[in-house]
């Protein structure tokens, strides 16, 4: 994660696994990052993208065409 990290210039405080319910992954207000276990089952590929999802969140939050460019421009 923390190339991405990196790439994106994002400050990463920690990443969690954990049963998240319907979501495959979630961004805390301190920084930390929730991925649901049934994720990190996935290829890594698609691990990949759940992570950049949510690395870009902390730029924007709301799923916005500008959150979509910022993953595709990283993933």
């Amino acid at each position: 994660m923390r190339p991405w990290a990196n790439r994106m210039g994002v400050d990463i405080t920690s990443l969690d696994v954990r049963d998240l319910s319907y979501r495959w992954g979630s961004l805390g207000t301190t920084g930390r990052i929730n991925i649901h276990w049934a994720a990190m089952q996935l290829p890594v590929s698609l691990v990949g993208y759940v992570l950049v999802h949510e690395l870009a969140d902390t730029h924007e939050r709301n799923h916005t065409e500008l959150l979509a460019n910022r993953r595709t421009h990283h993933a």
